[in-house]
């Protein structure tokens, strides 16, 4: 069997990026705790008419373009994980 173009970086390097994924995926576990409590106090507040997304520094175009459109998410269909 091929090695793959991953398996071929050196050991160091490897371990380094999979750090990286690790704390990544440890931010986002955090964060969505925090996504959780707003939508479910949107979901009880009867006078809430929806929610904004924000995009941190940094963030991808897709998510950037997402906190530009404004407080236009109203249901639970807005919310969809577009990152591992």
């Amino acid at each position: 069997e091929q090695a793959t173009p991953a398996q071929l970086e050196p050991l160091d390097v490897r371990l380094e990026q999979a750090a990286k994924k690790a704390e990544a995926v440890a931010q986002t576990l955090v964060a969505d705790q925090g996504r959780g409590t707003v939508r479910e106090a949107v979901r009880r507040d009867r006078q809430a008419t929806g929610w904004a997304r924000t995009a941190a520094l940094g963030a991808c175009a897709f998510c950037k373009l997402l906190a530009v459109r404004g407080a236009v998410y109203e249901r639970d269909t807005a919310n969809f994980r577009a990152h591992d």
